[in-house]
């Protein structure tokens, strides 16, 4: 998640003797701070994304000195527990949330910022840099400790007219109408990657061009929305892009932790598309029944 509006910088602690940031105990002390957990003060928090927007960038400056590793403990045990604790029970998320249900399309952290209007090069470059993915191992840490809580998020946002096993169903015939299949947002940065990664995929042969569909959720609607919660339900993911390679989702972009999946449904051991292309059990997946 990242704020509509510009993050700001953090204090971050220097070190004494060289004059060099120390992101490392910015997060010590990050992780000590009392955080505001509703009323005005909540609000104010939420609204303006002060601690989310510092945690994002000690994340981010620690990633990119290499400071992060040795703290990776502090992060997972009591920075990211604390921090999500006070994401799920602030006002202003709740707020946030209200707009979502409300809303005639799908919805999402992002959108309206900077990052979301920026170019889709300028998108794919931060994706691709080491903020980009300081910023998709925090949407990780996410996952691990909110995941459930994001879903029934989710399905509520659907609206009440929200029908699980017809939207399965409907889910389930989009995807196995090609051999891939991809659901995005239109301003993700990593969906723009998940899409050109794929399209080279076509342009190499491995893949004829007509067996890639990408649908985006934007396009169709409050429909989008229910797309989307069955998305959830299914494989126990909220973020996009949701990939999808004969019949079976592979994850997103970056990771593909799917613990609370339809194991018939979930491509087992997945890691996403990114990891898969890598170590090349991509091309073995599009390769084995041709």
């Amino acid at each position: 998640c990242i704020s509509r509006q510009h993050l700001i910088t953090p204090t971050c602690q220097v070190d004494r003797e060289s004059g060099e940031q120390n992101p490392a105990r910015s997060l010590a002390l990050f992780a000590k701070k009392k955080l505001p957990s509703g009323g005005k003060a909540g609000k104010r928090a939420i609204c303006g994304m002060p601690s989310l927007r510092s945690l994002l960038l000690l994340l981010i400056l620690a990633s990119s000195t290499g400071a992060l590793s040795p703290w990776d403990r502090l992060l997972s045990e009591v920075v990211a527990p604390r921090f999500f604790s006070w994401f799920t029970s602030s006002d202003g998320v709740a707020d946030l949330h209200q707009k979502h249900v409300s809303s005639s399309s799908v919805q999402h952290m992002i959108k309206g910022s900077p990052l979301a209007s920026a170019p889709d090069a300028a998108k794919i470059d931060f994706a691709r840099s080491r903020a980009g993915k300081a910023v998709a191992q925090f949407m990780m840490a996410e996952q691990r400790n909110i995941g459930a809580w994001k879903v029934d998020r989710i399905v509520e946002a659907a609206g009440p007219e929200f029908d699980a096993e017809a939207e399965r169903r409907q889910l389930l015939r989009r995807v196995v109408s090609n051999r891939v299949v991809v659901f995005s947002f239109v301003d993700c940065p990593w969906c723009l990657l998940a899409k050109e990664r794929l399209t080279a995929v076509t342009q190499s042969g491995l893949l004829d061009a007509g067996e890639l569909a990408v649908t985006e959720l934007e396009d169709l609607g409050p429909s989008g929305k229910r797309l989307r919660a069955a998305i959830a339900l299914t494989t126990g993911r909220t973020s996009m892009p949701s990939v999808w390679i004969d019949g079976q989702c592979i994850g997103g972009y970056t990771d593909g932790e799917m613990p609370s999946g339809e194991p018939e449904l979930c491509l087992e051991g997945a890691r996403g598309l990114e990891v898969l292309e890598n170590s090349g059990q991509l091309e073995a997946l599009l390769t084995k029944l041709r």
